[in-house]
């Protein structure tokens, strides 16, 4: 059909209008190199998000502080299971040994709560051997277990080491001290 001058002729109308390119018609090449970069720069920009975003998904290893505080909740709603599952998190990530060490402190403080001494003892074991200095929280918590399991020798064993890791310039050294060495004599009295 062709269009009709309004004149009312039937020739067809002179008409300036711009006529629609045709879908198939090739662009000049500056804007076909142009469309197809904009294309690689999509994927790009789609590919580092989708990469941004799975990094940020995994989650990130807790500090030794931010593990405590989690472990401290976990523990007082019972969930030793989750709690284990955070120290061994952090474990995971640590290749110093005094981090390892207080790592292995709070699996052991894990496991007394479950009441399974065996594998909290192991805990503070594994703790003494990464430990590069006397460590009284590790002393003290053998010494507990030792008594738990009325093991007198390795409740004495390490009420000596603790005597040894206190730190004399302590105010409270004397004391201390006196403590340990009083619960060894009444071992040791036991034991006769």
């Amino acid at each position: 059909m062709t269009n009709i001058d309004k004149n009312n002729t039937n020739e067809p109308a002179d008409d300036n209008r711009a006529q629609p390119k045709k879908l198939g018609a090739k662009l000049p090449r500056k804007y076909a190199i142009l469309l197809v970069l904009i294309v690689i720069l999509i994927g790009l920009i789609v590919a580092y998000g989708s990469i941004r975003n799975r990094d940020q998904s995994e989650e990130q290893p807790h500090s030794l502080d931010e593990t405590f505080q989690k472990n401290d909740v976990l523990l007082s709603n019972k969930n030793y299971d989750e709690a284990l599952s955070e120290w061994n998190k952090f474990m995971a990530h640590q290749t110093n040994p005094e981090d390892q060490a207080q790592g292995h402190l709070g699996i052991a403080v894990v496991y007394i709560n479950k009441q399974d001494y065996a594998a909290a003892l192991e805990s503070y074991k594994r703790a003494e051997q990464l430990s590069s200095h006397p460590n009284q929280s590790i002393y003290n918590g053998i010494i507990n277990i030792a008594r738990i399991n009325n093991d007198k020798a390795l409740e004495i064993e390490y009420s000596r080491k603790a005597i040894e890791a206190l730190d004399k310039n302590h105010p409270l050294y004397e004391a201390d001290k006196s403590g340990y060495e009083k619960r060894i004599e009444e071992l040791n009295a036991k034991s006769d």
